[in-house]
């Protein structure tokens, strides 16, 4: 079910330009709707008045008139259904391939040492230092950790204070 009312309109897939769901497809307002719906059936200077009054109207048909010129062309209601599953499901495979071809440059940095495209190196990086703020190569980071693990043991494990008063 599409909604909470009774008589639910049914459009092929066209993008909403209202700027309450901008770039939504299928939620389209009463304007929207009636205007794709004329345009479609050949009453393109109709569904322009309708939208002239609007302030998203001329977007409207702007991010949807490749589709409109498309479904204008269509005999039957089946024609118009199927061109839409048509758009739809290439946008789908589009997403997919655009999914895919991230996962793979994500896969092929990783492999090569890089991240976001460039070379990764632990010198080249930075780190802030919490008290002085000052600012240090990350290998350094790791001496400064590896010092105060260290004298942290040294100091206060049981072990190393025998031996120390040995």
């Amino acid at each position: 079910m599409m909604g909470k009312g009774q008589n639910q309109r049914i459009l092929p897939y066209l993008l909403a330009a209202n700027t309450v769901n901008y770039g939504k497809p299928f939620k389209l307002n009463t304007a929207e709707a009636v205007a794709a719906c004329l345009y479609i059936v050949g009453l393109k200077g109709e569904s322009q008045a309708i939208l002239s009054s609007f302030s998203y109207g001329e977007e409207f048909i702007r991010m949807n008139h490749p589709l409109l010129e498309l479904y204008s062309t269509c005999i039957t209601p089946a024609d118009v259904s199927r061109t839409s599953e048509e758009h739809i499901s290439s946008i789908v495979a589009r997403q997919q391939r655009k999914e895919d071809n991230a996962v793979l440059k994500r896969a092929a940095n990783e492999r090569s040492g890089r991240i976001g495209g460039e070379r990764f190196s632990l010198l080249d990086r930075r780190w802030t230092h919490p008290y002085t703020a000052q600012s240090y190569p990350y290998s350094l980071q790791y001496l400064y950790l590896y010092v105060q693990v260290t004298w942290m043991i040294w100091t206060c494990h049981p072990w190393t204070t025998m031996m120390r008063k040995a």
